[in-house]
């Protein structure tokens, strides 16, 4: 099975590029830890942010790409196969975490509060209280 060399997430087979960062995949498993191919340590991905909310790790995603920074969504919960409590029918422990390579991490919390201290633009006749 291929995978991709900077998320390091298995794909099946007839999948070229890694859909969370565009990198093309390598054929074979991902190196075992203490590999030598393993990416350096200020490269790993590290966690930016855990989101609960689908459409807002989106957005994010699309703000750290259009800074050049490579990220990859990795969703946790109940489409994991997670026994997970649910209220309200919600999973209260689903959300995603938003993975960046280590030595971007600054530079990718500038981005996120970029993104979440912006004026949310409200197509005119769909202002909240209309």
């Amino acid at each position: 099975m291929p995978y991709c060399p900077n998320c390091l997430f298995e794909y099946r087979e007839g999948i070229a590029v890694c859909p969370d960062c565009g990198t093309a995949l390598k054929p074979g498993p991902p190196p075992v830890s203490g590999s030598a191919d393993l990416p350096r340590p200020e490269t790993e991905p590290v966690v930016l942010c855990r989101i609960s909310d689908s459409t807002e790790a989106d957005i994010i995603r699309a703000a750290l790409t259009e800074a050049g920074i490579p990220c990859a969504l990795r969703a946790h919960g109940p489409i994991q196969s997670r026994l997970v409590v649910v209220t309200d029918g919600h999973a209260v422990d689903d959300y995603t975490a938003i993975l960046v390579p280590g030595n971007r991490l600054q530079e990718a919390r500038v981005v996120l509060e970029a993104v979440r201290s912006a004026p949310v633009e409200w197509p005119e006749g769909m202002e909240p209280g209309e």
